[in-house]
């Protein structure tokens, strides 16, 4: 299990962080892993998937102009393989695990639209992947169960808090 686990992870890291033909088939990989292990889901967007986006968020200041690359790299893979292999389900299980990815899906556009701060200027195209994102969670199946309300309701405040910013891109608000 630790074997798989540890494989699941790299793949994962690659389908986020890689070029783009190396980002779709480990795309496609983590989604075969994921049909075998429908129960490593949970676990590898808790474990992997989530800490290593909050890292692309965080490092985004540090990008140059030279490296724009690796911003558009990492927002392509992030759009790519959350609705291969997250959206759909996303609701199923509950309504605090939805907002807390749609939250993900706009600190994600925030660090790289931001006025005011230096932030690399990667292609429209990749940041309008992140609104396409948006719009397929906001249309996935709503839940079966909803979980527990004040854990829900703590993270829609959040949510709620980020679009009530001046510094928050417009199309994120009507998304």
């Amino acid at each position: 299990e630790g074997v798989r686990k540890q494989l699941a992870e790299l793949i994962c890291s690659y389908s986020l962080n890689a070029n783009s033909m190396v980002s779709c088939v480990a795309s496609e990989c983590l989604q075969a892993y994921l049909k075998v292990h429908y129960g490593a889901k949970k676990v590898l967007m808790r474990d992997c998937f989530q800490p290593l986006q909050d890292k692309t968020i965080q490092g985004v200041g540090l990008l140059n102009a030279e490296k724009v690359h690796i911003a558009e790299a990492a927002l392509q893979g992030f759009a790519r393989t959350s609705a291969r292999l997250f959206v759909a389900g996303i609701w199923r299980r509950g309504v605090a695990h939805a907002l807390g990815f749609a939250t993900m899906v706009v600190r994600t556009i925030h660090a790289f639209t931001e006025e005011g701060k230096k932030a690399v200027d990667v292609p429209p195209t990749a940041i309008s992947l992140q609104f396409e994102l948006l719009v397929k969670w906001s249309n996935a199946q709503a839940a079966c169960c909803p979980g527990d309300p004040g854990e829900a309701c703590e993270l829609a405040r959040t949510l709620l808090a980020m679009m009530k910013q001046l510094a928050v891109h417009w199309r994120t608000k009507v998304c």
